[in-house]
Order: C-alpha cells, then sequence, then structure tokens
C-alpha cells in the first residue's frame, strides 16, 4: 500500500518495478520504484514539470513511449517529454510544447 500526500489524475505504469504519479494540480510528478527485498513501492524521484497554471485535468493520460524511452506528460497546456539521462540516474525534460 502507497500512502499519498494528495490526490491525482495521472498514473502510468513504465514497467512492472517502475512507475509516475502526477499529483492534482502541482507542478512535479513522482516516480515510484519497486525495492526487490520487500517488494513495496517507494517515491524516489520527483521531476518538476512545466505547467502555466496550478490546475490540471485529467482527459490526456501519461504515456510511456516504450521504442524511444520517451516518457509523455501533459500539464495545463504544456506537453513535457522526459527521458533518463544515460547514467540511469536522474531524469530531465528534454522538450516543453504549448
Amino acid at each position: 500500500m502507497i500512502t499519498i500526500e494528495q490526490y491525482g489524475y495521472r498514473l502510468c505504469f513504465i514497467n512492472d518495478n517502475l512507475f509516475t504519479f502526477q499529483p492534482g494540480n502541482k507542478k512535479y510528478l513522482h516516480v515510484y520504484e519497486i525495492n526487490i527485498i520487500n517488494q513495496q513501492y517507494s517515491k524516489t524521484n520527483q521531476i518538476d514539470v512545466k505547467s502555466d497554471s496550478n490546475s490540471c485535468n485529467y482527459w490526456f493520460p501519461q504515456q510511456y513511449i516504450k521504442s524511444k524511452c520517451l516518457f509523455v506528460n501533459r500539464n495545463e497546456r504544456n506537453v513535457n517529454l522526459i527521458k533518463k539521462n544515460q547514467n540511469g540516474q536522474s531524469y530531465h525534460i528534454i522538450i516543453y510544447s504549448i
């Protein structure tokens, strides 16, 4: 069971061990990874995403494009394309679109 501090609209499973969660009306998303020892998910990262305001809606789900290793997140009128760095330890947003 995962306890969160706020409701959210978007959840996206990247694979069996990793998923993202977009809290409602926030300019960031959370990355959760499974601990292989205790088989529990925990928040391992917070990624800032571009947004013009603090409101968002649920009409555009988060998507992971496996062939490109690219995560797509829409927040308000902005589309955030997110990719893991080569070292695999951190994430960065590579493009914003309106």
